[in-house]
């Protein structure tokens, strides 16, 4: 576990940054408590090869309040910042450029717009305890482990029960490696889930996030109003309750239902993320080094049920050429239960999948491994990376220790 705490000067400037344009200025006036929500959309005509991140800078009634991270020359267009909780009355929201990460040429806002979410209405409960995530002090300036999206999970009934945050980060610098990430979660950005909470009716009864070592702890640090303050604070991008960074962000959450999902869809539903998640990996000469082009994998989704087992999947062309998502390393097969996502590196059109069932790590030897697989899509990254179209039918299967009946892909 490595720890990063890092002090900047104040106004320092990022290398080649443009000299910052003129600011944006709105006013709105809200109730006590009420949110505001920017939504921001964006003129981009960068080159889509380029790897990097630009920023915009909110103040609020002259106050430092947070920044929007941006990705230039991605196929993402709009952007928002969750503001707030603010007190009744009048306020002023200015934007500028943040001088912490270079602006490129031929990118600009096109367009900001504000709304009041109320602190009564439906969705003020959620906004309230969305997390604000410190950026991790390394990468501040640059196009590296970026924060791109929140997401939320609803589990209450009838009032009762947990909201969960999660996080899209664009990579992570320390932790499980990149082969590894393909095989065991078919992707090589870092979903994390950061904090959660559990109420009755309006009343906190506890919140939790997920530190260091991936201990979940008990949350007591600073708070802006429910907001609780995180910091991305390690190389694998855990958090830490206390410390401050530079550069603070909070992206509206996302509500999502994940029930016989991946949390991988999420990025489905915001398909901009491939090509980021793509350019870093460029950008840090990953592909021919730690793994190859993202768009030559089969990426298969199933729900497991495993009892002593892991799982994993061998893919086989017409001329019956095998490929295997453990690369032959037994350590790379998925030994947890729900529903996940296998990348399986696969150039070229592919004929059939099958699913293969191990015994798992350190299981007695007396087990018997059992493994129950439900699958129900299986997809490449086109060329521009997004998810393409579904090449398998749904199906079931039990099985032990073994290989499956070939599942048929319905590659051209």
């Amino acid at each position: 576990m490595v720890i990063l705490m890092l002090v900047v000067t104040r106004g320092a400037i990022a290398p080649g940054v443009e000299e910052l344009q003129s600011s944006r200025t709105l006013s709105v006036t809200t109730g006590d408590g009420d949110h505001v929500v920017l939504d921001i959309s964006i003129d981009d005509k960068a080159p889509p090869e380029l790897a990097a991140v630009a920023a915009l800078a909110i103040r609020i009634d002259g106050r430092d309040a947070e920044h929007v991270l941006l990705t230039p020359g991605s196929p993402r267009r709009t952007y928002d910042a969750l503001l707030g909780p603010l007190r009744a009355g009048a306020h002023t929201i200015t934007i500028d450029r943040s001088p912490l990460w270079p602006w490129p040429k031929n990118f600009d806002v096109a367009k900001i717009e504000s709304r009041v979410v109320s602190s009564k209405s439906s969705d003020g409960l959620l906004l309230a305890y969305a997390p604000t995530i410190g950026v991790r002090a390394d990468t501040i300036g640059t196009a590296s482990d970026v924060p791109l999206l929140v997401y939320a999970e609803d589990d209450r009934r009838d009032g009762k029960g947990w909201i969960r945050y999660s996080a899209i980060i664009s990579h992570e610098d320390g932790g499980t490696a990149t082969p590894a990430l393909m095989a065991r979660w078919g992707r090589t950005t870092d979903i994390e889930l950061m904090y959660e909470v559990e109420l009755d009716g309006d009343r906190l009864v506890r919140d939790r996030f997920q530190g260091p070592d991936h201990e979940i702890r008990g949350f007591a640090g600073t708070r802006e109003g429910a907001h609780p303050a995180l910091l991305l604070a390690t190389l694998n991008n855990m958090f830490i309750d206390r410390g401050r960074s530079l550069a603070s962000v909070r992206p509206v959450p996302r509500m999502v239902n994940l029930e016989g999902r991946t949390r991988e869809s999420v990025m489905d539903d915001n398909a901009w993320i491939y090509p980021v998640m793509a350019r870093e990996l460029v950008a840090e000469k990953r592909i021919g080094t730690e793994i190859e082009d993202p768009r030559e994998f089969l990426y298969v989704e199933a729900g497991l049920t495993l009892e002593n087992a892991a799982a994993s999947v061998r893919v086989a062309s017409a001329a019956s050429a095998q490929h295997d998502s453990t690369r032959g390393r037994p350590d790379l097969a998925v030994n947890r239960n729900g529903w996940v996502r296998i990348a399986v590196h696969a150039p070229g059109p592919m004929a059939r999948l099958q699913w293969e069932c191990r015994a798992a790590p350190n299981a007695p030897a007396t087990a018997a491994p059992r493994c129950q697989i439900e699958w129900k899509r299986a997809f490449r990254l086109k060329q521009d990376y997004s998810p393409g179209d579904n090449l398998v039918s749904r199906g079931k299967v039990q099985l032990g220790v073994g290989i499956s009946d070939p599942v048929r892909l319905e590659e051209r």
